[in-house]
């Protein structure tokens, strides 16, 4: 998160504790790879942001037994650089109810 400025910092803090305080995942994809896979650690996730022009994160709900695979509940794209305040950092998003709440507070 060192490239981010403190408004973006601020949005993106906000944004992966949302998703943590809804019990869910989330894997940072950087646009070539994976920064983190499904993780529940707060600062690792946002560690794992930043290191390129835009990160998408996906956003996890655990598996409920070993029987069963995890479900990816949706995902949002930060695109840093837009407005330093962070109001513009979740440049897009997937169109459902979870992840419209997520990012509400954004």
């Amino acid at each position: 998160m060192e490239y981010l400025t403190d408004g973006e910092r601020k949005a993106a803090r906000r944004l992966v504790r949302s998703a943590r305080s809804a019990g869910y995942l989330v894997s940072v994809w950087e646009g070539e790879g994976w920064a983190i896979r499904q993780s529940a650690k707060e600062a690792d996730i946002l560690r794992a942001l930043g290191s390129t022009g835009e990160d998408r994160l996906d956003f996890i709900k655990a598996a409920a037994s070993a029987t069963e695979k995890p479900e990816r509940i949706g995902w949002a794209l930060l695109v840093y650089g837009n407005n330093p305040d962070g109001s513009e950092l979740v440049a897009d998003c997937q169109d459902n109810e979870a992840t419209r709440t997520l990012i509400k507070g954004v």
